[in-house]
């Protein structure tokens, strides 16, 4: 399992990039995750809001 970045597959100037094609060009079983967001991203823009949940 690879945790990859969205589009990476498309973008060659993305460092993910680059392995993604390294997996694709070996005959192995390989699964490539594209995550679009993490809310740990969010920083403080939701801190408030999350903490009243």
């Amino acid at each position: 399992m690879f945790v990859s970045v969205t589009g990476a597959d498309q973008n060659p100037f993305v460092p993910h990039h680059a392995v993604e094609q390294h997996l694709k060009a070996h005959n192995r079983t390989y699964t490539i995750l594209r995550p679009g967001f993490f809310a740990q991203n969010l920083g403080d823009a939701y801190r408030t809001d999350i903490g009243r949940c």
